[in-house]
């Protein structure tokens, strides 16, 4: 069992076209569409603090971030307390 958490935000589709280049490091595709892998992501105020390794991001990151986002773009948040995966990517 890792003690390591990921956190799976997905974000209302004007989210990626508002954000667009700032945010495209950090988005991954898979099964349900456009979805963002983070370490963490919790409310601040009217910001979501999302923070990232550099293995979660798109190669061109290469060392950790904090990125944060209004809260109003997040359409859901889940966080997988035992798993490095929360099964966005997966095709099942």
């Amino acid at each position: 069992m890792s003690n390591e958490t990921v956190c799976g935000v997905l974000l209302e589709d004007q989210a990626y076209t508002l954000l667009g280049e700032a945010i495209s490091p950090y988005v991954r595709e898979g099964r349900i569409g456009k979805f963002i892998y983070c370490e963490s992501a919790i409310q601040n105020g009217n910001f979501i603090e999302m923070r990232f390794r550099p293995e979660q991001c798109d190669g061109t990151i290469q060392c950790p971030m904090q990125v944060s986002i209004p809260v109003h773009f997040v359409k859901f948040m889940a966080t997988g307390i035992t798993e490095r995966q929360l099964g966005f990517l997966s095709d099942k």
